[in-house]
């Protein structure tokens, strides 16, 4: 059976909240949004690509500029998310690092749809995102659609990161 294609919730923690801290928004956020820090020191979206670091996942919905905004932000935390296509078709492309689908939020549900770019599996340390295991759960295998269990590589709180 295939997996179902629901990103909705964008990223969401695993396990228990090791941190989170409130940040400033730089603008919208919805709750599982894959977040980075610019310059100015707001949580904005994070953007895919290689050395875009990110801080953490947005806990709540922020609707505009200078709000409160609480976010999972340890370097530890693990979170689950969407593969967007077919690429992790075995364990093998557990381990490799990817990057994340920033796409917009909904907007009548106000939650994240961002997902896991799961064509960009690689060895590329600069890449957001490392997979580390299939979600246990009913109704999940690897393939199209996948729930993954991962945590943040390119961390912008981790030591001998680039900063903003």
């Amino acid at each position: 059976m295939a997996n179902k294609n629901q990103p909705n919730g964008g990223f969401t923690p695993y396990g228990a909240i090791i941190s989170s801290q409130i940040y400033q928004s730089a603008g919208v956020i919805y709750p599982g949004d894959m977040l980075t820090m610019n310059s100015s020191g707001l949580v904005t979206q994070a953007t895919a690509g290689a050395g875009n670091a990110v801080i953490g996942c947005a806990l709540q919905y922020c609707s505009a500029a200078n709000q409160d905004c609480l976010v999972a932000d340890a370097v530890d935390q693990e979170f689950v998310a969407q593969a967007l296509d077919a690429t992790i078709a075995a364990q093998a492309q557990l381990g490799l690092n990817y990057n994340v689908i920033a796409t917009a939020g909904n907007t009548q549900f106000k939650i994240s749809m961002h997902e896991l770019d799961s064509s960009t599996g690689a060895t590329n340390s600069n890449y957001q995102l490392r997979a580390l295991r299939l979600l246990p759960m009913i109704g999940n295998a690897f393939g199209a659609q996948a729930k993954i269990i991962c945590k943040i590589n390119n961390h912008q709180l981790a030591p001998n990161t680039v900063g903003v």
